[in-house]
């Protein structure tokens, strides 16, 4: 029996996520297509918001049995951000994709400037997001070249990668740190919060004393076990980021 597939779109605003996942919806006749545009179900785009979405998306995979791909449309740019629906994932059994609308800083702005006035995004954001974006890597990522006047939509290839990401849910992984950690541990764990913490400064310099003292409350809680965090880095790194929003 297939799996439902979760696939996370993560690209700057203008890439064509959204005409991605109208065409996903009218070329994907076998499955039921569920989009959820976080334009449309966000007001301030808070971590709350954000953990809601997160629910829903629990709540309708719970309740529709039948094959099904949940698209999440937002930009995603942060590795935290997708991990939260790779965890859902690995806890329901469901396939995961990751479609990267890849796209210089260039053809963001000129693809910008072309949509429609209500649409357009000011282009000192647009540029704050791509200073931000921390590209996804690894198996369960899809690549799409973007440029200012072209979009590949493969998608035939996108319905063999949905097929096999079904056909291969994700599990409940067990790799964890707990105590008694050794040293090289505890120094990976050091260094995350430190990343973590410096480019949130970098963000908001006011909040840098709240910032330090709460990695310092992380930290304590991961040495006394209270507090479980996966051993690989890249996913260390997306979990820990979750406490500093």
């Amino acid at each position: 029996m297939q799996a439902s597939v979760i696939i996370v779109l993560v690209g700057l605003p203008g890439a064509g996520k959204s005409t991605f996942s109208k065409l996903c919806k009218t070329y994907l006749t076998e499955y039921h297509v569920e989009v959820y545009h976080y334009d449309d179900l966000c007001v301030t785009f808070s971590t709350d918001e954000r953990k809601s979405i997160l629910n829903q998306a629990e709540n309708y995979i719970l309740h529709n049995k039948t094959p099904n791909v949940l698209i999440i449309d937002d930009n995603n740019y942060y590795k935290s951000m997708r991990f939260a629906y790779m965890k859902l994932c690995r806890k329901l059994h469901l396939g995961f994709m990751i479609v990267y609308f890849k796209m210089s800083l260039e053809d963001a702005l000129e693809r910008n400037a072309r949509r429609n006035v209500k649409e357009r995004i000011p282009n000192d954001i647009i540029k704050e997001m791509f200073g931000k974006l921390e590209v996804p890597t690894g198996e369960y990522v899809v690549n799409i070249n973007i440029s200012h006047d072209f979009c590949d939509f493969d998608l035939d290839f996108i319905r063999n990668k949905i097929l096999n990401a079904s056909k291969t849910p994700l599990c409940q992984v067990e790799a964890v740190i707990s105590l008694p950690m050794p040293a090289s541990l505890l120094q990976k764990v050091d260094l995350t919060l430190r990343k973590i913490v410096h480019r949130k400064i970098l963000e908001d310099k006011t909040r840098a004393r709240e910032l330090n003292i709460l990695k310092k409350d992380v930290y304590k809680k991961i040495t006394s076990g209270e507090l479980v965090v996966s051993a690989e880095f890249d996913e260390m790194e997306s979990e820990l980021a979750q406490y500093f929003v």
